[in-house]
């Protein structure tokens, strides 16, 4: 019989405070960029829910640094795509 264990039964507290303290200027990013994105979304654009833009927004950020502009590229690229072949 296996026992799970939780990540503070294996990296102990001082283990589990350093990953916490790398990840969360990351975390902060994200959070950010999301408010931001939804927020020009509603102001700008007048969504009511746009979930998308949040999404969009920390789906750019999860690419490598120096990999982010490409990535927010490419994501434009396919929702443009997605919305021509949707209309048309």
């Amino acid at each position: 019989m296996s026992v799970r264990r939780s990540a503070f039964d294996t990296t102990g507290p001082g283990r589990l405070r350093h990953r916490i303290r790398v990840a969360a200027p990351l975390i902060v990013q994200g959070a950010l960029m999301a408010g931001v994105a939804w927020w020009i979304s509603q102001s700008l654009f007048g969504h009511g829910t746009p979930i998308f833009a949040a999404t969009a927004a920390l789906i750019c950020l999860t690419g490598g640094v120096g990999g982010r502009g490409r990535q927010a590229v490419d994501l434009f690229v396919g929702v443009l795509a997605g919305v021509l072949v949707g209309e048309a």
